[in-house]
């Protein structure tokens, strides 16, 4: 399972660097995936509370506006000290 929990952290540092990017870009359906991916799998690999940020994201970017997105940007820095 060790081995497993790190490739889901190695990946998952690339994804949040793909998801940083995404939101940079202003592309809500690329940012829609990633935060996806964050939520149905972080409890599978024993981060259940990215899972919870993941799931918070994507609520938020069903209709984005400028608080959700600050939300968003608030919930990536959140995973990347989970992931840390």
């Amino acid at each position: 399972m060790n081995e497993l929990r790190d490739y889901y952290l190695e990946s998952s540092r690339v994804r949040l660097e793909d998801l940083r990017a995404a939101f940079d870009r202003g592309d809500v359906d690329e940012l829609r995936r990633h935060f996806h991916a964050f939520s149905g799998m972080g409890g599978t690999y024993g981060f259940p509370r990215i899972s919870l940020l993941g799931d918070e994201a994507e609520g938020l970017l069903r209709s984005p506006d400028a608080a959700a997105l600050a939300r968003c940007r608030e919930l990536m820095d959140e995973i990347a000290r989970e992931l840390c």
